[in-house]
């Protein structure tokens, strides 16, 4: 019943996270996702702060941040409140990380609990002004377009020349419209793989 519910998976995921963030895992079973997106080759901070005390001594939250555009299923920021296994004596309220973003990536944050459930949390990404709320293409993608789009455009140039063209040149310009025709089919196949988007349905994303 929080503010940002239901966050339970990756693909619930509403909105884009923008500002800072303050909420609690109800429930023992509770995960919370946020996303967001970033500017190409920015340094972004992840603040995550423990607004309370577990009930076990053992108990920690964690916050990752996982790209789903890459990593390979493994976080790019990966914090732990609660429980110091370095210093077991003190209890860790406040823990950062840094990574640098990937143009056109999508960032999620999976925060989860153990033996610390319903303790609340904040988090905060820095700066915000590297934040953004659209998601934009990735390196492989754009240089598809760009490549179909040059395929398209050398099609029509040559289909244009054959009209005005008579005799052997105008069989030989539509013989490498043919052609060309076919590099366009190369190329648009290429730009709809290459800016296909991973499936929000693997491991840690359900």
């Amino acid at each position: 019943d929080g503010p940002y519910e239901p966050n339970e998976t990756a693909a619930q995921v509403a909105g884009s996270l923008g500002g800072p963030v303050s909420a609690a895992l109800e429930t023992p079973q509770d995960v919370d996702w946020y996303r967001f997106y970033a500017k190409p080759q920015s340094q972004l901070g992840l603040l995550a702060t423990l607004n309370g005390t577990c009930g076990w001594r053992a108990g920690t939250v964690t916050a990752r941040v996982y790209d789903a555009d890459g990593g390979y299923g493994l976080p790019v920021i990966s914090l732990t409140l609660g429980y110091n296994y370095a210093a077991p004596e003190a209890v860790k309220t406040a823990d950062q990380g840094t990574f640098t973003s990937q143009a056109g990536h999508r960032y999620f944050i999976q925060v989860r609990q153990s033996l610390c459930p319903t303790v609340g949390y904040s988090l905060q990404m820095a700066p915000t002004s590297d934040l953004t709320n659209t998601l934009q293409d990735m390196v492989p993608c754009v240089k598809a377009r760009r490549a179909a789009a040059a395929a398209r455009y050398k099609l029509y140039a040559v289909r244009s020349a054959s009209k005005r063209a008579h005799g052997a040149r105008r069989r030989d310009l539509r013989s490498r419209a043919e052609l060309q025709q076919q590099q366009v089919a190369v190329t648009t196949a290429d730009q709809t793989s290459s800016c296909a988007r991973r499936p929000l349905d693997q491991y840690p994303f359900i």
